[in-house]
C-alpha cells in the first residue's frame, strides 16, 4: 500500500517511497480525522492505524476471522470516541482505534457467510443490515 500524491495542474502522478502493509492482503481502508487510516487486513483479519504525516503504521489488534468492512461509528473522535464496527466472516467486533481494544458482539449472528452484506449506521447506537440473521429474519 503506498500513498499517492496527483498533480492535477500537470496531470501526474507520484508515489510515496514508503509502503505500508507490505506483503497484506488490504481488505477496507477508513480515512480518520487528524491524517489517520484505519485499515484492515483480510485473511489475517489483522487492524493496523496508519498516520499519513508521520508516515508510521501501527499494529492495533487481531481479529476473529476475515476482515471483510469497517464503519466508523458516528461521532468517531480519535481521542474521545475512537469506535469502529468491524464485519468480519463470522461475527461483528468494535475495535478502539486509539487503544487496540476489541469487543466481539456475538458468534454465528449471520446464516451462511455475510459477504455480500452491507452496514450503514443509523445514529450513534443502531445500525442497519442486510444480511440474514439466525433467528430467521431475512435482511
Amino acid at each position: 500500500m503506498r500513498i499517492v500524491t496527483a498533480d492535477l495542474k500537470h496531470r501526474r502522478l507520484r508515489a510515496e517511497p514508503q509502503v505500508f502493509l507490505a506483503g497484506k492482503h488490504v481488505q477496507d481502508i477508513l480515512q480518520l480525522p487528524n491524517g489517520k487510516l484505519f485499515v484492515a487486513e483480510r485473511y489475517k483479519c489483522e487492524y493496523y492505524v496508519i498516520d499519513v504525516t508521520e508516515m508510521q503504521q501501527t499494529y492495533m489488534c487481531k481479529g476473529h476471522s476475515w476482515a471483510i468492512q469497517c464503519l466508523a461509528f458516528p461521532g468517531f473522535d480519535f481521542e474521545e470516541f475512537p469506535y469502529i464496527l468491524a464485519k468480519e466472516d463470522y461475527c461483528l467486533t468494535i475495535i478502539d482505534a486509539r487503544e487496540g481494544e476489541w469487543y466481539k458482539l456475538k458468534d454465528n449472528v449471520f446464516e451462511g457467510r455475510p459477504l455480500n452484506q452491507k452496514m450503514l449506521f443509523l445514529n450513534q447506537r443502531e445500525f442497519l443490515t442486510t444480511c440474514n440473521l439466525k433467528d430467521g429474519t431475512k435482511g
